[in-house]
Parts: structure tokens; C-alpha cells; sequence
């Protein structure tokens, strides 16, 4: 199984990319016709993120704990 996620970057309501995001979402039987295929749709939106928010990147630090807030986008987007 094959899992396909489609990530809305920009948290702008106004955006270009939300237009082809909610496009994809309403025609997505149109264009995933493969069953071995899962698609998911993230809106960035829709979680706290920290936008560049800590003191060094994430990947420097390999002891790094995720708060609650963020937690649901791992579970998500892996």
C-alpha cells in the first residue's frame, strides 16, 4: 500500500494552493482510480505548528520531544 500525502503549506485562507487543495479533495475519485493507493489530505491549518519557533532545528537535537499540540501532525503525515 502506497500512502500519498497532500500538504496545503500555506495557513493563508486566501492562498492559491488552497483553491488546487480543496480542488484535489472534491475530485480526488476522478483522479486516484489505483486501490493500492491511499491519499491524505494535511492542511497545515489545521495544526499548532511551530513556524521556525525553537532555538536550534529539530534535526539537530536527537533527544527532541514533540509537545502535545504537535503530536497529532506525526501521527498524520507518517
Amino acid at each position: 500500500m502506497v500512502k500519498i500525502g497532500i500538504i496545503l503549506g500555506s495557513t493563508r485562507t486566501q492562498s492559491n494552493g488552497r483553491a488546487l487543495f480543496n480542488y484535489l479533495q472534491r475530485n480526488l475519485d476522478q483522479w486516484q482510480t489505483d486501490e493500492a493507493i491511499t491519499t491524505a489530505f494535511l492542511d497545515l491549518a489545521h495544526y499548532q505548528l511551530p513556524f521556525f519557533d525553537e532555538p536550534e532545528p529539530p534535526m539537530a537535537n536527537p533527544h527532541r520531544q514533540l509537545p502535545a499540540n504537535q503530536q497529532p501532525w506525526t501521527a498524520t503525515s507518517s
